[in-house]
């Protein structure tokens, strides 16, 4: 039997984006948009949005989320998780999200229009990647607004030997 499936390519990254290819402790580069408010590039706090999605895609709202976020003081960072879209490495989700919310963060906090404080935001997936980024235990993280994160089928991340990150029930 065969089926038939439509593959989307990424949407055109948004003019405002600042577009980074941001490396994780084993390699791999994951696609991120860097949105600052108008005339301001100086250090202010962050809030980071990752998502299996596509973070240009009309579909998920984010260029306008970002552009109605960075009008109010904010820099927003968005970015594709690992294997979606134009990030690199094998998309297994659930699996790399802790690791890859700490090196995010690690790298977040270095830039130069970053005040070292970070907040996440978002529903679904995106959700489940804030819950993530808190298992990794990063001190930047100081908040999160996750919307209905977890599927019944899926336990929370944890660093226990006893429950890997995102392992299946």
């Amino acid at each position: 039997m065969k089926i038939d499936y439509l593959q989307l390519s990424p949407a055109e990254v948004p003019a405002q984006a600042a577009t980074h290819a941001v490396r994780m402790r084993d390699g791999v580069h994951l696609a991120t948009d860097v949105y600052l408010p108008p005339g301001d590039d100086g250090p202010g706090p962050a809030i980071l949005v990752r998502l299996p999605y596509d973070k240009d895609g009309e579909y998920t709202f984010l260029p306008l989320v970002a552009d109605y976020l960075s009008r109010r003081g904010y820099r927003v960072v968005v970015q594709d998780v690992r294997g979606k879209f134009r990030s690199e490495g094998v998309p297994l989700l659930f699996v790399n999200e802790v690791d890859d919310g700490y090196d995010t963060i690690d790298w977040l906090i270095q830039q130069p229009w970053s005040d070292g404080t970070v907040a996440m935001w978002g529903d679904s997936y995106y959700g489940y990647t804030q819950w993530a980024a808190v298992a990794s235990g990063h001190p930047a993280l100081k908040a999160i607004a996750p919307g209905s994160p977890e599927p019944r089928w899926v336990n929370f991340p944890s660093r226990s030997p006893a429950v890997g990150p995102g392992m299946l029930r």
